[in-house]
């Protein structure tokens, strides 16, 4: 039995549990076993209305038709790349023989991919390559300018039990200019992940182009961010996933996504090292504090938008203030610290923007860490726009002054004084020409000052931290 539905947490069938639909994005489609007679169902909802529906399926297996995942297609370019369906065993035992098949030998090269065994109810979500061998032609394409291709899933174990399902996809050709999809396999895990990619106009690959690195909001996806931007002439706006359609608060595999698809993009393209920039919006305005904070040297720029600090100070206005310092809560979220690594914020330029009738994040968070950074930063900007909500059209994200702001500062690389601080080496180590190897103290902040000097020498401060450079 299929259940699909959107609007809950997660949801227990006969007491097992089952992870939910958070954000409404459509895209469940679990196997559920059933027993004879009365089922119960316990629905955790978070956000008002949910719907369920259950679907009777007599294969042994399938393709779920709402989570599937390729890249555009593009008029300027064959794809070289990957794509990714989910896979259900809807049986009570392991699933050997299983098979996916694409392409024709015409548009795409013909692929077969062996699955993994399927453990009993279980799902997985194989990436296969997908090469593209020409463009598809004019009757090729359906009324909307799409070309159909069919994925096949092959299930033999020479029982009467083998099964045959096919499912059908339509993937968009993009115009040479126009914002398109990009997929990659994730070094991460293995699995296939997109991307968002405005690029810039009248784009010329021998040219060399500054980057603008935009984190999407809770329940936005990195398409919807993209589309936001209007092309540039001398940028490329890349929207990263999260390591999903959504993600969640750009942290662990969040943070490693941004990272890999930021080398991804300057490996590709010719990105000038001097003009990258970080930015983002609600979720993403976090997200550009906290990686920003992490990897100083990695932008010429910050530009958070309507983003909270920390989960401990948005959490404080939703629920009022809760004290968990002497709970493993507090090791463990360390890394979190933006506060406490501000001063990492010291060579970075950062445009802040917020409107002032935010009722969702409220302009008191920037408010916040505003207050830290006039201590001692010489050059950022706090922008609270007049009557303006948590949302005011595309240039909440795409907010020339802050454009023109990350033109006027590139990254001057090599800073000669440095103040850095990391939550652990593992996760941010290296600030310019200075690196912390190892800590004496873990689950502490390790900080190091240093200045060079024209002659070549350098002066240290460590503080908790063991072997720098």
């Amino acid at each position: 039995m299929f259940l699909q539905g959107q609007g809950f947490h997660s949801i227990f069938v006969n007491g097992d549990r089952f992870f939910g639909d958070f954000y409404s994005a459509g895209l469940l489609h679990l196997v559920i076993p059933l027993k004879k007679g009365k089922n119960k169902f316990l629905v955790r909802v978070v956000r008002g209305a949910f719907k369920l529906k259950l679907i009777r399926t007599e294969e042994t297996c399938s393709i779920n038709p709402r989570d599937m995942l390729f890249p555009d297609l593009r008029q300027d370019t064959l794809i070289d790349s990957y794509g990714a369906v989910v896979v259900l065993n809807h049986t009570d035992r392991v699933l050997k023989n299983v098979r996916l098949e694409f392409g024709d030998d015409e548009v795409f090269e013909k692929t077969e991919i062996e699955l993994n065994p399927l453990l009993p109810y279980a799902l997985a979500k194989p990436a296969f390559p997908m090469k593209q061998l020409r463009q598809p032609r004019g009757n090729e394409l359906n009324d909307v300018g799409q070309h159909s291709l069919v994925i096949t899933l092959l299930h033999q174990d020479g029982s009467n039990n083998n099964s045959t399902t096919a499912v059908s996809l339509a993937l968009s050709v993009r115009a040479k200019g126009h914002q398109y999809r990009a997929t990659k396999k994730s070094e991460i895990d293995g699995s296939t992940q997109y991307f968002a990619v405005v690029p810039p106009r009248n784009f010329d690959p021998k040219k060399s182009y500054a980057l603008y690195l935009s984190l999407h909001g809770a329940a936005v996806e990195a398409t919807g961010q993209a589309a936001c931007y209007q092309a540039k002439t001398k940028a490329f706006c890349i929207a990263p996933t999260n390591h999903r359609p959504y993600g969640f608060d750009w942290q662990e595999w969040g943070r490693l996504d941004a990272l890999e698809t930021l080398n991804l993009v300057i490996n590709q393209h010719q990105i000038d090292p001097r003009h990258i920039y970080l930015t983002g919006h609600l979720m993403g305005g976090r997200g550009t504090w906290y990686i920003g904070a992490l990897y100083p040297s990695k932008s010429a720029a910050l530009g958070p938008a309507a983003g909270w600090i920390t989960f401990a100070s948005y959490r404080d206005v939703i629920y009022g203030k809760i004290d968990l310092s002497n709970t493993p809560f507090a090791s463990s979220d360390l890394e979190n610290d933006v506060f406490g690594m501000v001063e990492n914020y010291t060579h970075l330029p950062i445009y802040i923007l917020h409107g002032e009738k935010d009722s969702n994040v409220p302009a008191t968070e920037s408010h916040k860490i505003v207050a830290k950074l006039e201590k001692f930063h010489q050059n950022f900007i706090y922008h609270e726009k007049t009557d303006a909500g948590h949302w005011f059209g595309n240039e909440s994200v795409d907010w020339q002054p802050m454009i023109e702001f990350f033109r006027r500062h590139p990254n001057p690389m090599s800073p000669l004084s440095i103040r850095f601080k990391t939550p652990n080496p593992s996760i941010s180590s290296t600030y310019a020409w200075a690196t912390i190897h190892s800590q004496i103290t873990p689950e502490e902040l390790s900080s190091i000052q240093a200045d060079a000097y024209d002659e070549g020498r350098s002066k240290l401060k460590p503080k908790i931290l063991r072997d720098c450079n």
